[in-house]
């Protein structure tokens, strides 16, 4: 009798073990996304260099899973999967430029805020705006970046994410003690340029030390959550949009590749009073897994998601073994070559290329041997997979340029209305043969910004010599030459980016500066309103700006 009754007590003991995580319904959430932040340069998943000591001792209070993934290496896209459980095809987000979240796309703050939650977030960089469609369904989106005149590029502003964190801490005091609220916050400290404060810098590698950063600002977060008495009441998952490259495959930033050093982010999540604190998950993860997890575990649904909530395989220990896809088009978007689709399982991860890569998820984590010469029935399977799950994935069609946009574009002699795709006459490049080329780019921006414009201008003038249609490339060569005093020269490149991108807003709101400064307010005008088709801030702004020197204060 005995010992069938301690079997009895086992059995129940295991049974626990494996039952479902409990669901909170009197918890609030709160969502953080560490911008650029690589799984792998956390002591949580096994790095020794840097210094996390907040992350690491939520890991110890928390649920760590191994093996996330995200969606796509570029922040918007990234984002709007993890806010609304949508894969980037079904989202409709490709890019950081030229995409917004469409309003039929419900947001984790819309679906909490229709069950009685208040909701608030902090961002922190100007790539994640309210005008993004990101803050559908919040009560308070807090955007407020103070432009620095240093940085040319509106898409390169960004803030201390001190203020982010304080902002967000002072909306969640001032929430009710008993409501209930969904708070988002977004961190940029790991993306470039890694700025780590003096105390980090003693790290040597600036990413690490902008790690660090990021790691204290968490710090702050918590501590002033448990000083409050709120953090048991709450749901608490960390985790980033995408990762870094770091010159692993000759990408020293992200967006080009779909390398596991860019797709592969940490993500930790604590439940109230701690529960389940210390377990580690094994398995693939999908990033939209993450919001629908987060609806399940505070009692709410999760339908028509793409993700699949976790909560039932916390207490087991490992997920459900499913493909996780991912892509980028930036490479097609900005340099007309070939966009690259992944599939990452718990055995393999499958880039698909103009010539396709496979990789051994369990040996090689490098991700430097390519067996898809030697498994070629591999490689067809996830192939195959993408088009079985997601259809036919192509890059979006460009929106058809509204018939006032035209209007101005031909006003200024412009030929032509559609955005750029890149050429599909032919086959397009494998980034893996255009990195040089990428780098190249890069290496003339980091010269520009050091304001070495005659170095700059050489190097652009070598890229585009070999990659004509490089709009990006255009556009940093306009700027070069403005600045330089070179301004017929600036003209005729920004000109050249207009040819390829008619609704450019960057290129229109340089012409709009260089029209005014040359007297020329009408074309000035024109330009401006052009930019403000797709950017609608910067380009009511400088249309008010023109108005204002022509004393024409009611436009203004």
């Amino acid at each position: 009798m005995r010992r069938r009754g301690l079997v009895l007590v086992f059995a129940l003991a295991a049974a626990c073990r494996r039952a479902p995580a409990d669901r909170y319904p009197a918890a609030s959430v709160v969502l953080v996304s560490i911008d650029t932040l690589r799984a792998d340069r956390l002591a949580l998943y096994g790095y020794a260099k840097g210094a996390t000591p907040h992350l690491d001792a939520l890991g110890r209070e928390g649920v760590v899973f191994e093996d996330a993934y995200s969606h796509c290496p570029l922040t918007l896209p990234a984002h709007s999967s993890l806010l609304t459980g949508l894969l980037p095809p079904h989202h409709g987000v490709r890019d950081n430029e030229g995409f917004s979240l469409a309003e039929d796309k419900r947001t984790l703050a819309t679906r909490f805020r229709a069950a009685g939650f208040e909701t608030g977030a902090a961002v922190s960089a100007y790539v994640i705006r309210a005008s993004t469609g990101l803050s559908r369904g919040f009560d308070r989106y807090d955007d407020a970046l103070p432009i620095d005149p240093a940085v040319e590029a509106l898409a390169a502003q960004r803030r201390d994410g001190a203020q982010s964190v304080d902002s967000l801490l002072g909306w969640i005091d001032a929430r009710p003690a008993r409501g209930r609220f969904f708070a988002f916050l977004h961190l940029y400290e790991p993306h470039a340029p890694y700025l780590p404060p003096p105390a980090y810098q003693r790290l040597g590698d600036p990413y690490d030390g902008a790690v660090a950063y990021a790691d204290e600002l968490v710090g702050r977060l918590v501590a002033r959550l448990r000083e409050r008495g709120r953090l048991d009441g709450v749901i608490l998952a960390v985790t980033a949009d995408h990762g870094e490259g770091l010159g692993d495959h000759g990408e020293q930033e992200h967006g080009l590749f779909l390398y596991r050093e860019a797709v592969h982010v940490p993500l930790v999540l604590r439940l109230p009073g701690a529960a389940r604190g210390g377990t580690r998950i094994a398995g693939t993860l999908a990033q939209v897994d993450i919001p629908a997890t987060l609806l399940d575990l505070a009692g709410l649904p999760a339908d028509g998601m793409d993700g699949r909530t976790q909560r039932a395989v916390i207490a087991r220990g490992t997920v459900d073994s499913r493909p996780v896809y991912s892509e980028t088009f930036f490479p097609r978007y900005h340099f007309g070559w070939s966009e690259l689709l992944a599939v990452t399982d718990d055995r393999y991860r499958y880039i698909q290329a103009p010539r396709p890569e496979l990789f051994d998820a369990r040996k090689d984590r490098a991700e430097r041997a390519n067996l898809a010469p030697q498994r070629a029935e591999t490689v067809r399977a996830m192939a195959g997979w993408i088009e079985n799950a997601l259809g036919r994935v192509g890059a979006a069609a460009p929106s058809a340029v509204p018939a006032d946009v035209a209007e101005n574009l031909r006003a200024l002699g412009y030929v032509g209305g559609t955005a750029r795709l890149g050429s599909t006459s032919g086959p397009l490049a494998d980034p893996k043969d255009e990195v040089g080329a990428y780098e190249a780019f890069r290496r003339a921006g980091a010269l520009h910004d050091g304001g070495h414009d005659e170095e700059a201008v050489r190097e652009l003038r070598r890229l585009l010599a070999d990659s004509p249609r490089m709009v990006d490339a255009w556009h940093l060569l306009g700027l070069a030459l403005f600045r330089m005093g070179r301004t017929p020269d600036a003209v005729a490149a920004l000109d050249k980016v207009v040819e390829i991108e008619p609704t450019h807003a960057g290129a229109h709101l340089a012409l709009a500066r260089i029209d005014a400064i040359e007297g020329r307010p009408d074309h000035a005008a024109r330009h401006a309103q052009l930019a403000a088709a797709t950017q609608p801030g910067p380009g009511f702004e400088t249309l008010a700006e023109l108005m204002l020197r022509a004393n024409r204060l009611p436009e203004a």
